[in-house]
């Protein structure tokens, strides 16, 4: 099974989140159910990032991605963009990052059964 993780840089906007997609490409459609977090240690040669668990369950859903200033129909993996959402847990992951602490990071996550195929 794939996971498609989005780390999130901020909330905009009650529908717009930002941020840098991982590896899979997540297409317009995907429900993201859970916010992880993460911490990363350690000085600029030693660099450790510890996996801290789920810390919400969510229902977001992605309704349209901005990419350069251009509406796709996919996150492609790796790239920074623009989300447009509705659902539930908005609330909750502003909240969460209302509260973040240094080297703290955030990820939507969505379990995929069938890895999305982008057009590239």
């Amino acid at each position: 099974m794939a996971i498609m993780q989005f780390l999130v840089g901020s909330v905009i906007a009650p529908d717009q989140i930002a941020g840098r997609n991982d590896a899979i490409d997540i297409p317009v459609g995907t429900t993201f159910t859970r916010i992880t977090k993460s911490r990363v240690d350690g000085d600029l040669m030693h660099l450790q990032t510890t996996e801290l668990g789920d810390v919400a369950s969510v229902a977001i859903r992605l309704v349209g991605v901005e990419l350069y200033r251009k509406r796709v129909d996919f996150v492609p993996g790796g790239y920074t963009a623009i989300l447009f959402v509705d659902g539930d847990g908005i609330d909750a992951l502003t909240s969460l990052l209302d509260a973040i602490e240094d080297r703290e990071y955030f990820w939507l996550v969505a379990d995929a059964a069938i890895t999305f195929q982008s057009p590239r």
